[in-house]
């Protein structure tokens, strides 16, 4: 009878300490992202300017708030962060408005479908550019002058290649697409395999100035004209340009596509803690740009130009700053 009676009091303690766990969690919003709890970002391949930015971002915010933990995740790229929300199994994640446009959509690969109802945004990290790069020496001068060329872009399905490829169609340009990383792209560029390389970053890119320091190159050049039509298609588009501010062998200003990369959470993250960490961000963006240069390009006022539904931890914060955020944004 004593035996029973210990197994019965256990068992009864352990009924206690479940529902007092379920207890906290509710009290915590949703259970996910409480104080102290550790959140998990997807940064993207470990070489990525996404990558570099998280890692940084994450050390300055860490400083100045300890109930923020972060575990920086690689993953082969942003585009299957969209999916890994929906999977729970990411609470942040490297973004890019080409891919939450096309997340919305839900009409072309890797989103064909839709569905992807967890993912929301939190703030812009740089200027992306479309750096469309040949030799020196190359007859191409205009965007249009790919027809037929063969063009370097990164992996099969990356979301700089296929923006790079509703770009081109925007524009009836057909190129021939050779796929590779982005260090065999140059490679290839060099020794001729390629006649020009194409690649959404922001700038400088170290990719480009190593490259520059090996042999002449240039840019591509895109007119108002184009770069207006591709956002009758693409409306994440904006005009923007490339100068000898960037890299040091421009002449003038290359007109040229730009868009923004992004840092977006899971709908399911406490909205008290993305409050916090949008506060956290904003508040020390100084120190952020002091690792990461290329994220002084973006001000605060850039939140309210993204594509896609925002969390509404970070709504508040920008509301409280006198940024309007677009109602269907909301």
């Amino acid at each position: 009878m004593k035996l029973r009676s210990i197994l019965f009091m256990v068992f009864f303690a352990g009924i206690l300490l479940v529902a007092g766990c379920s207890s906290d969690e509710e009290s915590s919003g949703n259970g996910k992202g409480g104080n102290g709890d550790q959140l998990r970002v997807g940064g993207a391949a470990n070489t990525t300017f996404a990558y570099g930015f998280l890692s940084s971002w994450a050390e300055v915010i860490e400083g100045e708030n300890n109930d923020l933990d972060f575990v920086i995740q690689a993953t082969p790229g942003s585009s299957v962060h969209y999916e890994m929300f929906e999977e729970d199994q990411l609470d942040l994640g490297a973004g890019f408005a080409p891919n939450e446009y096309m997340a919305i959509q839900g009409e072309r690969e890797p989103f064909e479908g839709g569905g992807f109802d967890k993912t929301r945004i939190l703030f812009p990290t740089t200027v992306s550019r479309a750096h469309v790069v040949t030799t020196a020496d190359s007859d191409l001068e205009t965007v249009h002058d790919l027809e037929g060329m063969k063009l370097g872009v990164p992996g099969r399905g990356s979301a700089s290649t296929v923006t790079t490829e509703y770009q081109l169609k925007a524009l009836g340009v057909n190129a021939e697409f050779v796929y590779a990383q982005p260090d065999e792209i140059r490679n290839m560029l060099q020794d001729g395999r390629v006649d020009a390389f194409w690649h959404y970053v922001g700038a400088p890119y170290s990719g480009v100035l190593d490259l520059s320091s090996q042999i002449d190159l240039k840019f591509i050049s895109f007119t108002e004209e184009d770069i207006l039509k591709i956002a009758e298609a693409e409306p994440y588009t904006s005009v923007g340009n490339i100068t000898s501010d960037h890299y040091d062998f421009v002449e003038g200003e290359v007109m040229t596509p730009v868009t923004f990369p992004t840092v977006l959470a899971s709908s399911d993250v406490n909205e008290d803690q993305i409050y916090e960490l949008t506060k956290a961000t904003w508040e020390n963006w100084d120190a952020i740009v002091e690792l990461v240069p290329a994220a002084g390009q973006v001000t605060i006022e850039d939140a309210a130009k993204l594509i896609g539904k925002m969390h509404p931890g970070a709504i508040r914060y920008y509301e409280e700053q006198g940024v309007e955020i677009p109602d269907d944004m909301k």
